[in-house]
């Protein structure tokens, strides 16, 4: 039997599948780190832990080069104003998933955020 190349049929399977994987990622909820707490360092050395749960609230950071107004608010945490140049930091909006972070260089201030459930590992084979 003679192949002649790539045919009509050959198009709709890579289509159904590239339409597959779109709809997997698009549809699958984003690991977030509901309960878990973000992590803010200056120069490297954890100045400060932020419980990413209850009220929304306002969290004024004024021991810095440039101060800096961190905001908590369902889960997230975002800069919500800051007095560096550039506002980077500000521009970069809020985070909320294990392993994410801002940055602001100016102040070298580092937030990440640390779930405290599981990493959403279905499983280690060893």
């Amino acid at each position: 039997m003679e192949r002649r190349g790539f045919r009509r049929g050959d198009a709709v399977a890579v289509a159904a599948v590239l339409l597959l994987a779109a709809l997997s990622v698009l549809l699958l909820p984003a690991r977030s780190a509901a309960g878990g707490t973000a992590v803010v360092s200056v120069n490297g050395v954890e100045v400060l832990t932020v419980s990413l749960s209850g009220e929304a609230r306002d969290i004024a950071l004024s021991d810095l080069p440039y101060p800096m107004t961190l905001h908590v608010e369902n889960g997230t945490i975002s800069v919500l104003e800051s007095a560096c140049p550039g506002k980077d930091c500000v521009r970069q909006g809020a985070i909320s998933r294990n392993g994410e972070s801002i940055v602001c260089l100016p102040n070298r201030v580092t937030i990440v955020i640390e779930s405290t459930t599981p990493s959403g590992l279905d499983g280690v084979a060893g």
